[in-house]
């Protein structure tokens, strides 16, 4: 019988024109069993659901309603109050996501730990192996393959402990460069096939203090963004370049102290 400007807008109605629907044509809670569904809210009385709103144009929008039941004029009525939790609905999204985020990180942590103390045996035979007398030149080839295998596993548990926030930090000079170089791999998995990477670095020995393990951390998920915002495929470009913040007063850079930086640009199509 009647409606109030904010349902017109939500569902893309005029009022001459939602006033003439029934409760079967917006509300995905009724249907073909809408006058046993009214008969059963009068004896209730009050209800409080969610549900979807068909839209004009035949999109939904998901609806959380609060029904009473009433007397108008002598006759039963309802008055609904239907609020559009779109937002809400993305919140819970998000939130499920970095709560699943989270029990990988925690399995990716336990997995790291382990597998280091797994790593550091074998590294330490290694080891132990080389400094061996009378190792001939192609054992000690092999045993040296081992130890270089070793160490590059142990850089991937490095990666898997920063990922799951499970490592001490561990300030130290960093070639900003050569380490983007050095996961180029892991970000071409994360990425997928359809995604095109291209690194590039100005010049050689850009150098910075800080933990490798974070600055991995934030390229793997500017990358997953990036994959994410281009799902038919394009091109991430990740550069590096030096920065040489002169004047007191920087407009892009206001909480930077003159000196030398480094910058890395992240850049994708989606």
């Amino acid at each position: 019988m009647e409606v109030n400007r904010v349902a017109c807008e939500m569902l893309g109605y005029t009022r001459e024109e939602l006033v003439r629907l029934g409760p079967a044509d917006v509300d995905a809670r009724f249907g073909a069993a809408a006058p046993p569904r009214m008969e059963q809210l009068q004896e209730i009385g009050r209800e409080f659901a969610e549900s979807e709103h068909r839209r004009k144009g035949g999109t939904t929008v998901p609806t959380e309603i609060t029904t009473v039941a009433f007397d108008y004029g002598g006759e039963p009525a309802f008055l609904s109050v239907v609020r559009d939790i779109t937002r809400r609905r993305q919140l819970e999204e998000q939130l499920l996501r970095s709560q699943k985020m989270e029990a990988v990180g925690r399995l990716a942590g336990g997995i790291a730990h382990d597998f280091n103390n797994l790593l550091t045996a074998i590294l330490g035979y290694a080891e132990m192996a080389l400094e061996s007398d009378g190792l001939g030149d192609a054992a000690a080839g092999s045993i040296d393959e081992i130890r270089r295998a070793a160490q590059r596993s142990t850089a991937l548990t490095r990666r898997l402990l920063a990922f799951s926030r499970t490592r001490l930090l561990r300030p130290r000079g960093i070639d900003v460069g050569r380490l983007i170089e050095d996961i180029k791999s892991m970000l071409l998995r994360l990425i997928g096939e359809d995604v095109r990477l291209v690194t590039s670095c100005e010049e050689a020995g850009l150098c910075v203090r800080g933990d490798p393990g974070q600055i991995e951390q934030v390229l793997m998920n500017l990358a997953i963004n990036a994959r994410d915002a281009m799902p038919a495929g394009g091109v991430l470009e990740v550069s590096v370049e030096g920065l040489e913040i002169r004047g007191t007063i920087e407009v892009a850079y206001p909480e930077a102290d003159p000196g030398s930086y480094v910058r890395i640009t992240v850049s994708d199509e989606g």
